[in-house]
């Protein structure tokens, strides 16, 4: 699952040595915070549909098992004081102690902070005791794949475009690894896709082979989602 972070994120550091954590006061941290933002996600943990009673103190903890990304990863929450309580930090590396415990039956919002923009792709596993015997169970591992957006990373940049030959081919900027959506419209309004490119690191193309049965036609990249 791919989660965009909209260059509205960028947030300075308080000057509270409680945040310390995440950095010197007054430099730059994309945040993502516990409290609803308009053009910012709203990231929620929830375990609505767990009943009571199967686990040990109906608790589920969700541990970070890997980061891999240019800067650090945070999740933390704030008390009523504003006192942050911190649950993720890879600042110090990661252990056992990078974990959010959650009852049954309950929703959940905390802050989510990177300290740099760019791709970040992190590892999450659910773990639980049983009730009725004590064993630990784990689920299968899964990851979320972030798109922490700079100033100078608002979108994806389309290098260049040709049209001289009988298909209109384009090309835009790439980052390995990732999912790219190709898609066309003839009024800005209505989008069909055309296709998927995997990103290299460098100028990735994409040529439309159909036939131009249209005056006008539109075309833009994004990244799959």
């Amino acid at each position: 699952m791919a989660l965009r972070v909209n260059p509205e994120s960028a947030t300075p550091i308080p000057n509270n040595p409680a945040y310390g954590f995440l950095g010197k006061p007054g430099d730059t941290v994309f945040l993502l915070p516990e409290h609803e933002k308009e053009e910012l996600l709203f990231v929620g943990i929830a375990s609505d549909e767990i009943e009571s009673g199967v686990f040990e103190d109906d608790q589920v903890r969700l541990a970070l098992r890997s980061i891999d990304g240019p800067g650090e990863f945070f999740l933390y929450s704030t008390d009523q004081f504003g006192k942050p309580l911190v649950f993720m930090d890879t600042s110090d590396g990661i252990s056992g102690e990078d974990q959010f415990v959650i009852k049954a039956g309950e929703h959940s919002h905390q802050a989510i902070a990177f300290s740099q923009a760019g791709i970040y792709r992190a590892e999450f596993v659910l773990m639980a005791k049983l009730e009725s015997t004590g064993e630990e169970i784990r689920s299968e591992p899964f990851k979320l794949l972030f798109e922490v957006l700079g100033e100078e990373t608002t979108g994806i940049k389309i290098d260049g475009h040709s049209n001289s030959s009988e298909h209109f081919t384009l090309s835009f900027e790439s980052k390995p690894g990732l999912a790219y959506v190709i898609e066309s419209s003839h009024d800005l309004k209505s989008w069909s896709k055309l296709g998927e490119v995997t990103g290299t690191g460098g100028l990735a193309k994409f040529t439309d082979f159909r036939e131009a049965l249209l005056p006008m036609q539109f075309y833009r990249v994004k990244l799959m989602e």
